[in-house]
């Protein structure tokens, strides 16, 4: 017999924690972003993360390791030339 699914039972905790990450990110429209860092966050609760600081910080860092690396002789925070 399959394991009971567990209720999540304060999603306003992974909203909040979504909502945090995506504006750090500049994640607006693009709904593939926002989906990878829900899943992202829904597999922390899973592991057990019950505190927002805790996830968001968690997801921070899982974030960065997948993240694209910056340019070379280009800072990260800088836009590209578009001339």
């Amino acid at each position: 017999m399959p394991a009971p699914i567990e209720p999540i039972a304060d999603l306003g905790l992974i909203n909040s924690a979504l909502k945090i990450l995506c504006r750090e990110a500049g994640i607006e429209r693009d709904r593939r972003e926002v989906l990878q860092v829900a899943t992202l966050l829904m597999s922390l609760w899973k592991q057990g993360v019950r505190d927002q600081e805790t996830m968001v910080e968690l997801a921070r860092r899982a974030l960065a390791e997948v993240a694209p690396p910056a340019s070379p002789g280009m800072r990260e925070d800088a836009s590209p030339d578009p001339c």
